[in-house]
């Protein structure tokens, strides 16, 4: 996705880091991401329970060309990607943030202008990593969490935050929730996803050996069936809503999730409260 300079004048803005102060995340709980060896045994009365299926995101990469020459010399070999894809020994997969969220402020809890306590009675932001899922086929990864009831959104992966417009969710203690797909690509061209490898990153960005994320969201289904290792647990499909413009306050670049049927090419425009958070009204476009 390509951005116009006011935009990125925007993010370069909003990348200076802010992190969260040791006292505001110690008052409260860290959420889990279950192995496939510590599934808990009936939902837990005090907490929800969160099922995500990740897509996989690439199987392959550029192919690098090295023009070694003088360079091996004094160490600074020159290196060069071409248009050829080598496939990889093992696919890659992503990394999600979800963070607990002050609807009415619009922003992570106790950031910004949320006057929400961090309390005992939420979960901390958490990455739902690589490597603790509860089974795994092909093209998907199936992940288990439990956290405190509440508001969550989906903030971002390692590298891009979603606060140019994200969903967020509401979750009850006692209950167990199907949060969907989330298909998660590096805008470089390598998704494993057709419709997700057309987009590309600013080449403001990629002349600066940045690439942004972005995300498209399948919508959880009543009929979707979760892996055998889940099937003692009744899962609803969660209800999404936007969440857009939210502070960007772990320093990562700036993205959104895509809008259903959003195509490389298509414009939106970032509306007034775009402009109270320091950023550009103007289009959007490939």
């Amino acid at each position: 996705m390509k951005l116009i300079k006011p935009v990125l004048a925007a993010l370069v803005c909003l990348t200076s880091t802010l992190m969260i102060a040791p006292g505001q995340a110690g008052a409260q709980e860290k959420a889990t991401v279950f192995k496939s060896n510590r599934i808990p045994a009936g939902q837990p009365a005090e907490h929800a329970l969160l099922w995500v299926r990740m897509a996989k995101h690439s199987d392959h990469r550029w192919k690098i060309n090295a023009n070694i020459g003088l360079g091996i010399l004094v160490g600074s070999v020159k290196t060069e990607r071409t248009e050829e894809k080598e496939p990889l020994k093992k696919p890659l997969w992503p990394t999600i943030q979800i963070a607990p969220f002050d609807i009415e402020a619009n922003e992570f809890a106790g950031e910004g202008s949320s006057t929400k306590a961090f309390a005992k009675t939420l979960s901390r932001p958490v990455y739902i990593r690589e490597k603790r899922f509860i089974s795994e086929d092909a093209d998907y990864r199936h992940y288990l969490v439990r956290v405190r009831p509440g508001t969550y959104v989906i903030g971002g992966t390692r590298s891009t935050c979603f606060c140019w417009g994200s969903k967020r969710f509401t979750v009850e203690a006692g209950e167990a929730y199907n949060l969907g797909t989330y298909y998660i690509a590096t805008e470089n061209g390598l998704s494993y996803w057709p419709d997700l490898a057309g987009f590309r990153t600013a080449d403001d960005l990629t002349d600066r050996g940045l690439v942004t994320d972005t995300m498209r969201l399948g919508e959880p289904l009543a009929t979707d069936e979760a892996p055998g290792a889940l099937a003692s647990f009744s899962f609803t499909p969660v209800e999404y809503e936007d969440a857009a413009f939210f502070g960007n306050y772990f320093g990562r670049l700036v993205n959104r999730i895509l809008p259903e049927g959003w195509q490389p090419g298509d414009a939106f425009e970032l509306d007034a409260d775009a402009n109270d958070r320091g950023m550009s009204s103007a289009d959007v476009t490939e």
